[in-house]
């Protein structure tokens, strides 16, 4: 049997579908695992000054998981 590895998605509002998805079951029998951080952006994925602070979320939420994991990583568009 191939090993399945967890399924990390990290990103803003929209990831919240994912996790709803993960609720109902419809990753089974796939492990998933959702960060969201509310507004966040590519671009202020590298300012350090960033309203949401989703860098350090993110990586504060990586640093206590397993590094065999599939990540995705979500982000919208400053509007």
């Amino acid at each position: 049997m191939i090993e399945q590895k967890p399924i990390f998605f990290l990103g803003d509002s929209h990831t919240c579908y994912f996790a709803f998805a993960g609720r109902m079951g419809l990753f089974a029998p796939l492990e998933i695992q959702v960060c969201t951080a509310h507004g966040a952006t590519a671009a202020g994925l590298v300012n350090p000054n960033s309203f949401t602070a989703a860098a350090d979320k993110f990586k504060n939420f990586l640093r206590k998981r397993t590094k065999e994991a599939i990540l995705i990583l979500h982000l919208g568009v400053v509007d």
